[in-house]
């Protein structure tokens, strides 16, 4: 699943499936085969969908661009009437109260689209996680900073207990092996979010030094960061941004990421002096201007 940065809107719309018919009889869980013969088994269920599709274990996410509402409503529906008639056809049972609608739009007042599953109308969500991400239909990501921080601050209270038996070094080994990864995870993706989200990390990492060092509030940041050798989330992030840039520039990346690169200089003007830097797509919003590709070029 992706985010769009235009005008558009986007409608998404993720299953579950429940059983598996004969997958689940005839193949013990947890089996070598398993997850081949069920790739196996629903290999042609994007047969006939007109709307994007992804599919990831035992979910399936549809998604569609578009302008037109009532366009928009045909085709998820149609789409949503193709996969009912595959499951039915290879016994395959979905969970219509798992499936939720979430409507992405940045227009104060978007469009309402009510769509059916089988014979059940779908619940729309304004928040919607996906693959550790929590999504909002305001393409903003403060429900998975907020969500990020009250799943780390328990950890981080276990290490205000420990403080008075462990040591400074073993303090640090849990706050980057259990804590700091949590705290990463996808920041490319999200690393554009609001400078008040971005500083709610920020402040978290350093109750998290206060702890470490033995520090009292009101102790210089800079000063914390200098005695523990410490990067600030944001640089964190930048790094590891780049690292990702870099290897999707390389070529190092799937084919799907490696397309969304902008052409190079020398394909636009050979004999330019920078013929090969990358082109600067165009920014109409600071939400754009601030994603993964425009940010790290």
């Amino acid at each position: 699943m992706s985010i769009i940065y235009n005008r558009k809107q986007r409608v998404v719309i993720r299953g579950q499936h429940s059983e598996y018919g004969s997958i689940k009889a005839g193949v013990p869980q947890g089996s070598v085969l398993g997850p081949l013969l069920f790739l196996i088994y629903i290999n042609d269920l994007v047969d006939g969908i007109k709307s994007n599709i992804k599919l990831f274990a035992d979910d399936t996410s549809l998604y569609l661009d578009f302008n037109d509402p009532i366009t928009a409503k045909e085709t998820l529906s149609d789409d949503l009437q193709t996969i009912q008639n595959w499951a039915e056809q290879w016994i395959v049972n979905f969970s219509p109260s798992k499936t939720k609608t979430m409507l992405c739009s940045l227009k104060k007042s978007p469009p309402t689209i009510n769509l059916k599953f089988g014979q059940v109308e779908l619940s729309q969500v304004d928040t919607h996680k996906h693959l550790g991400l929590t999504f909002s239909k305001t393409l903003n990501w403060s429900s998975h900073i907020n969500s990020l921080l009250d799943s780390v601050t328990p950890m981080a209270n276990i290490l205000k207990i420990l403080k008075h038996s462990v040591d400074r070094h073993s303090l640090e080994k849990i706050y980057f092996t259990f804590i700091c990864p949590r705290l990463e995870y996808g920041c490319h993706i999200w690393d554009n979010c609001s400078a008040a989200d971005a500083s709610k990390l920020e402040d978290f990492q350093l109750g998290i030094a206060r702890t470490v060092t033995g520090a009292k509030r009101g102790t210089s940041h800079d000063a914390l960061y200098i005695e523990l050798g410490w990067l600030k989330l944001s640089e964190r992030r930048n790094n590891i941004k780049m690292k990702i840039f870099s290897n999707i520039a390389e070529g190092n990346a799937p084919a799907y990421l490696c397309s969304l690169m902008p052409p190079k200089i020398c394909d636009l003007r050979p004999n330019f002096r920078a013929a090969n830097n990358y082109t600067i797509p165009k920014f109409r919003t600071e939400v754009f201007k601030k994603t993964f590709i425009p940010s790290s070029l």
